[in-house]
């Protein structure tokens, strides 16, 4: 069919030569449009391969295109400027601020010792000395390091330098061998300081105390242990000790030395040892104390009891036995009170008091004023008690006394 031949098929001219047909003409300039719209947009959006500079335009030139026949050098070989680092260059005659480095002459004690290629190398070579030395010091502690000397960088060009001095130009690493060699002009000074924190035992200290019953051994202050610190120094120079090390004692915290009172009074002449022990008290007037139970009895003594100073008597008892009032007065505690377990205490007036003490249940309140005989808590075991017991004190002034002087 004429629709399935070629589109660019040619035909015969009415003069009788060949003509393209119009399409074809057609689809060329459609081509040639879209070619130059995909130019345009990419130099629209890279602009920088407009901008490229004229010396990349001649380096990718062909050598027989350069101007004036000169030769483009292989790309390879050239490397962009800004990529450079520049080279320090030394001029020992250069003033301040002629280049980026300043050729720098160490100077130790007033003499030249060397010029490096400027300051800052300078200074680093120093610091690296100085850490050689200390490096020799294979010992434990804090250690701070100075150079001794007279130390001055003084820039090469210097009339100082001029005049005194011909600078010898060094290397870095030259300069290091001859600040760290056997024969070095440097003087580095290390201290070393060592702590050491120690205890100080508190000591065991004794003293007589006539107040006490003989043979009664109270612990007046526990105290406690004390912390010193000692210091030690030691100097070096060039990493080689000099002289001893010294040594400093600080204390931290000081002791306090346990304290324990011994009593060495005398029993009484009318006491009765295991019954009527310790000191008589003050007359207790009108008031007139009975026991707190019926049933029961003394099971342990005021005085001396298993090492320690028992400073009551002891009724055996059931547990839920009856308690009573010695005597008339006031409930001013009632309270759980370590060993003693549940506590009843009873003021009664002219500083006298009476405790009640290892209490299964208390049947008053603190502020109940109580009378003589009345049943103020059930006997238990609370406490440091093993089986059924009533403690039983009586107190003047604070001051504990043996309740058989008391009790009718």
């Amino acid at each position: 069919m004429e629709n399935d031949r070629d589109f660019f098929e040619e035909e015969y001219s009415p003069t009788g030569g060949k003509k393209p047909k119009a399409g074809k003409w057609i689809m060329l300039a459609a081509c040639f449009i879209v070619a130059c719209a995909i130019a345009a947009a990419y130099f629209k959006y890279r602009p920088d391969v407009l901008k490229a500079a004229p010396k990349d335009i001649v380096t990718a030139a062909e050598p027989d295109t350069m101007p004036d026949g000169a030769a483009a050098a292989p790309e390879a070989t050239k490397a962009p400027q800004e990529d450079m680092e520049p080279e320090p260059t030394m001029d020992v005659n250069a003033e301040p601020g002629e280049g980026e480095y300043v050729a720098t002459a160490i100077m130790l004690d007033g003499k030249c010792v060397g010029v490096l290629a400027s300051r800052e190398a300078a200074e680093e070579v120093l610091d690296e000395a100085v850490r050689f030395f200390e490096l020799k010091i294979q010992l434990p502690g804090a250690l701070d390091s100075t150079i001794k000397n007279e130390l001055e960088l003084a820039e090469a060009g210097a009339d100082k330098l001029k005049d005194a001095d011909a600078p010898t130009q060094l290397t870095y690493e030259e300069m290091l061998a001859l600040l760290t060699g056997e024969k070095t002009p440097l003087k580095v000074e290390s201290v070393l300081k060592e702590k050491q924190t120690s205890i100080v035992k508190r000591e065991v200290k004794t003293e007589k105390d006539d107040t006490l019953i003989k043979g009664t051994r109270l612990v007046a202050s526990y105290g406690s242990d004390g912390e010193s610190r000692t210091v030690t120094t030691t100097r070096f120079i060039n990493g080689e000790q000099k002289g001893k090390s010294e040594s400093e004692t600080f204390e931290i915290s000081q002791k306090a030395d346990t304290i324990i009172r011994e009593g060495t009074k005398k029993l009484d002449a009318y006491a009765e040892p295991g019954k009527r022990e310790g000191e008589k008290g003050p007359d207790a007037g009108e008031l007139k104390f009975i026991r707190p139970t019926k049933s029961g009895e003394i099971s342990e003594n005021f005085g001396q009891l298993k090492g320690v100073m028992h400073l009551g008597l002891d009724f055996s008892a059931k547990e839920g036995d009856e308690v009573y009032a010695a005597e008339a007065g006031t409930v001013t505690t009632v309270m759980e009170r370590g060993g003693y377990g549940l506590v009843i205490e009873i003021d009664h007036g002219s500083g006298f008091l009476t405790r009640y003490a290892h209490l299964s249940q208390a049947m008053v309140s603190i502020g109940d004023t109580v009378a003589k005989g009345d049943t103020i808590a059930l006997a238990g075991s609370s406490g440091n008690c093993k089986k059924p017991a009533l403690h039983f004190e009586l107190r003047q002034a604070g001051f504990a006394y043996n309740p058989r002087y008391y009790l009718k």
